[in-house]
């Protein structure tokens, strides 16, 4: 089962003149434009990292704003992203067990603990019985509600140990 999903998107950007002159490297400066949104979430989830790719970009356009020359492009790209539902079951990992409940966390390629997880899972109290786990139990979970914050490094999960 993976958990994340390839996107095709759209987005128009706007470069200063002086840095295509600078730089001559356009599809490089658009791709590095993209890349701020990586490890972030967005209203497309969590963007994964070094997972754009740019499909298709425009000719450029020249426009003035504020008395400044930029050069607008329309851009077609792909991303891997995380974007979850409720609904959605995930296999997490005890990281810890508190008063209000267990903290969980994904453990993907590269993940070992909780602050580099795309996902913090939280089960609160009233979905289990704290009593039963420990630290570093793997168990399986369906969202029942969840928070994602623009340009956050993790979303946040409300969940329920599932069957």
């Amino acid at each position: 089962m993976g958990i994340s999903d390839t996107q095709i998107l759209t987005k128009t950007i706007q470069i200063k003149i002086k840095d295509i002159m600078k730089e001559r490297n356009v599809d490089g400066i658009i791709l590095n434009e993209l890349k701020k949104y990586e490890g972030k979430s967005t209203k497309e989830g969590y963007v994964i990292e070094d997972s754009i790719e740019i499909i298709q970009r425009s000719i450029g356009k020249v426009i003035t704003i504020n008395k400044e020359s930029l050069i607008q492009f329309k851009v077609n790209y792909k991303i891997e992203s995380i974007l979850p539902k409720i609904g959605n079951k995930y296999v997490c990992y005890i990281e810890n067990i508190t008063k209000m409940g267990l903290l969980c966390y994904l453990k993907l390629e590269g993940v070992e603990n909780i602050s580099e997880s795309p996902l913090i899972i939280i089960i609160p109290k009233d979905y289990c019985d704290i009593e039963k786990y420990k630290n570093g139990d793997k168990i399986n979970t369906e969202v029942v509600d969840l928070r994602i914050k623009y340009m956050s490094r993790q979303i946040q999960l409300i969940a329920k140990i599932a069957d």
